[in-house]
């Protein structure tokens, strides 16, 4: 690997690229992140100065299979065309570029410039055709890489679609129910804890709102000021070049004007445009809107039902009304404490229940379980799942329950299929006891001389010591006959 590294690889500045494909990976896989960092101890290693090693990071968080907003990439590359770095460093190809056509450009701009390539497996130089060709093969791996996850989700996804578990996530204001039906969700809630704490905030709320609009009307007029000032100051500038101008300079003296001309028109304009602004869309409160934000702060609840209301609106009102939140994780009660301080000074804890996890939502509740397990001791799998939709019970994963998913549930929590009782028998073993045919049996069970009662396609028979002797008798009397 050092035999590769030239006295002119160190004279130029060695990269260090990063990246991760979203924020969650840079958040939870820190791992990965800490190894990337690390690559620049082994440059250091290698022979670069640390003052000669410039570390890339901006990009982590963004996906590699595309070149825009990639920045640091851009970066690197262009330094790599302009012969400035000697060696890019770089955990693995997936991490420069997840696009053959990028990764391909950025190999060829390194042959060229005689820049290596350094990742945890060695050191390439793209000049040489052996290094090339493996920077090749690895440049292809990670973008089939990506077309097998791709493939990999897409296939998970819709197998969830064709089990009718797939879910969309929903926009703000709509959830999914206990029947996985999007449904709206209800601010009635939210509107009364609104509504109980306003009482002292109603009136700083009303003046917080017409100074953000005073605030607002001084930052919009500051820059009509500052527009028309300018303009102003255009128009005086000309009007002195003109006036310094010796007259005699006829050619001179006319651009000038024009300009000067040019200059006062643009200084009326810019009046013009700032009287008209100020008349459509002037910010200062007058007396009756100040009456009206009053009177609308002390009917919170009509203006917070209001149809003309948006959920953008309610988003806005809630900003005037919290001065900040802060949310506890309770993982043991799987709840989150959120601690709320409202602009009047009131505080207020609520406890909020978390979504259950995936594996408990496709748990069967413990009530279901135990009517399929009252159920099993005489009824059918197929009776069981005919019974369970009477009655409106919903299966965990699919909502109707079917023959395989009792079947299923049975199996997870050990319930035995159904069965006679205890002193209970089948016909064949009825049979074999007494050593007659099933024939027989069933004769008996048609006359009714033997208590029977029928679970599927089974039969099972009530069968004491003094009912086994009577039937021997019936035999041995009908054998003497014969």
């Amino acid at each position: 690997m050092m035999d590769k590294i030239q006295q002119t690889h160190m004279q130029r500045w060695a990269y260090v690229y990063l990246r991760q494909s979203s924020m969650g990976q840079v958040r939870h896989n820190q791992e990965s992140t800490m190894r990337q960092y690390a690559l620049r101890d082994r440059a250091e290693q290698m022979g670069w100065p640390q003052q000669r090693i410039r570390v890339l990071d901006r990009d982590l968080g963004i996906s590699g299979t595309e070149l825009t907003n990639r920045e640091d990439f851009k970066v690197l590359v262009a330094d790599v065309s302009m012969g400035k770095v000697g060696a890019v460093f770089s955990l693995e190809a997936s991490r420069l570029s997840r696009s053959c056509s990028d990764w391909h450009r950025l190999v060829e701009l390194c042959s060229f410039t005689g820049t290596l390539m350094m990742d945890e497996d060695g050191c390439y130089n793209p000049a040489d055709f052996n290094d090339r060709l493996l920077l090749g093969i690895k440049g292809t791996i990670s973008h089939a890489e990506l077309h097998f996850i791709r493939a990999r989700l897409h296939g998970g996804r819709m197998n969830k679609v064709r089990r009718g578990e797939y879910r969309l996530p929903l926009p703000v204001g709509y959830r999914y129910n206990d029947n996985a039906a999007a449904s709206k969700d209800s601010d009635e809630a939210v509107c009364g804890r609104v509504l109980t704490l306003m009482e002292p905030a109603q009136l700083e709320i009303a003046v917080k709102a017409l100074e953000e609009l005073q605030r607002r009307e001084s930052a919009i007029d500051k820059q009509w000021h500052m527009k028309v000032e300018r303009a102003d100051y255009e128009a005086q500038l000309a009007q002195r070049r003109y006036e310094e101008v010796d007259p005699s300079n006829r050619l001179v003296a006319s651009t000038l004007e024009a300009r000067w001309n040019d200059a006062l028109g643009a200084l009326e304009q810019a009046k013009r445009d700032y009287e008209e602004y100020r008349a459509k869309h002037a910010l200062t409160a007058t007396p009756q809107q100040r009456e009206r934000v009053l009177s609308l702060a002390k009917d919170f609840p009509r203006l917070w039902k209001s149809p003309a209301t948006t959920a953008q609106d309610r988003k806005r009102l809630l900003r005037l009304l919290v001065k900040d939140v802060t949310v506890e994780r309770n993982r043991q009660a799987n709840t989150a404490i959120v601690h709320v301080r409202w602009q009047g000074g009131a505080t207020e804890d609520i406890t909020i229940d978390m979504p259950p996890l995936l594996w408990e939502r496709q748990r069967c509740p413990a009530h279901i379980v135990e009517r399929i397990r009252e159920l099993a001791s005489t009824n059918t799998d197929r009776r069981i799942t005919e019974i369970l939709n009477e009655q409106g019970l919903q299966a965990p994963k699919a909502g109707r329950f079917t023959r395989a998913s009792v079947l299923e549930t049975r199996r997870k929590y050990g319930i035995p299929p159904p069965r006679g009782n205890d002193h209970e028998i089948t016909t064949r073993q009825l049979s074999e006891m007494l050593g007659t045919t099933k024939e027989q049996v069933w004769s008996w069970i048609a006359k009714g001389t033997v208590a029977a009662r029928k679970i599927g396609k089974q039969y099972w028979l009530d069968i004491h010591e003094e009912k086994r002797k009577e039937l021997s008798s019936l035999l041995q009397s009908r054998q003497c006959q014969q």
